[in-house]
């Protein structure tokens, strides 16, 4: 029996993380990893300055393809998410793709919470993961 939920845990925490990524992919890679895709508009000034910016900012906030180096907006990722400042609604406006529903939302904000505390040696998505299978509960 221990198997097995271990083996659960381990799948689900699996489950979360790549969900995570591919939400994070769609809403948010384009200003907060090295995965850019640049419009066609980031090319004509000044919007192409704009555009720079933005992408230059939320990297050195929160650069998911730098995972290694410390990111000083890591920890506040889940809640920006969860207040609605991210993704921004101009950058929904013209990446459709990007816009999140409601369970889409929230299952960002679960998995970036849980990728941040593992992180930080401790993983939330394996706490929530155990806390399902537990017979006692």
């Amino acid at each position: 029996m221990t198997k097995v939920r271990t083996g659960f845990a381990i799948t689900m925490g699996m489950v979360v993380l790549v969900q995570t990524r591919a939400l994070a992919q769609r809403a948010c890679f384009d200003c907060h990893s090295n995965e850019t895709k640049w419009p066609w508009y980031s090319t004509i000034a000044p919007v192409s300055w704009l555009v720079q910016r933005d992408v230059e900012e939320g990297r050195r906030g929160l650069n998911f393809s730098e995972w290694g180096r410390p990111h000083k907006e890591a920890n506040e990722a889940a809640s920006s998410v969860e207040k609605g400042e991210m993704p921004p609604r101009f950058y929904v406006a013209v990446h459709p793709q990007a816009r999140l529903e409601p369970t889409e939302r929230e299952a960002l904000i679960r998995g970036l919470q849980a990728t941040v505390a593992g992180s930080n040696g401790h993983n939330a998505a394996e706490d929530h993961d155990r806390q399902a299978v537990d017979p006692r509960r």
